[in-house]
């Protein structure tokens, strides 16, 4: 226990909600490990859009300001973990973009507008310029990120949309 007491709010809230998604048989192989040792396999370059260091800079100061509100809120959301991971699946597997972002995104966009903000839209932004830099060459590459980064008024697809991209459902 002494050790979990020594996590700051965001990394415990993602701890706790790993843990129960492995308690619960939820955790697999995601996409972006089976794409990364993928890539390994058949020696392909990979290059990131963000290094580990961003990542747990952001860890370490999400929930700053709203600590007890973030745990309370992880403590709540593990109640209804299965439910809301198998709506987040069912949406994502549909493409239905309007209910993964009802399901997924919003209710941290109104519980937690700076997470929401550091999470997806500052990511997303930093982001954009890498990924126009890379369609704007002759090479393909595979742009993996997650699902969340995706939708809504501030997700990918609408940037690049925005930017005069055609965004086509396949």
């Amino acid at each position: 226990m002494e050790p979990i007491l020594k996590l700051k709010p965001g990394m415990l809230s993602l701890t706790l909600t790993v843990v129960e998604l492995q308690r619960l048989g939820l955790v697999g192989t995601g996409g972006d490990e089976f794409y990364s040792l993928r890539a390994l396999n058949e020696k392909r370059q990979i290059k990131h859009l963000e290094t580990v260091y961003d990542q747990l800079e952001f860890l370490s100061k999400m929930g700053e300001g709203n600590e007890n509100e973030l745990i309370e809120y992880t403590l709540n959301d593990l109640k209804n973990l299965p439910e809301l991971v198998g709506s987040i699946k069912k949406a994502w597997k549909q493409g239905d973009n309007v209910q993964l972002q009802k399901v997924a995104i919003a209710p941290w966009r109104e519980r937690f507008p700076k997470i929401y903000n550091s999470l997806l839209v500052e990511r997303n932004n930093h982001w954009i310029p890498k990924i126009e830099k890379m369609l704007k060459t002759k090479e393909v590459e595979f742009v993996l990120f997650g699902a969340l980064h995706l939708v809504g008024e501030n997700g990918i697809l609408t940037q690049l949309k925005v930017l005069g991209y055609k965004i086509e459902n396949q």
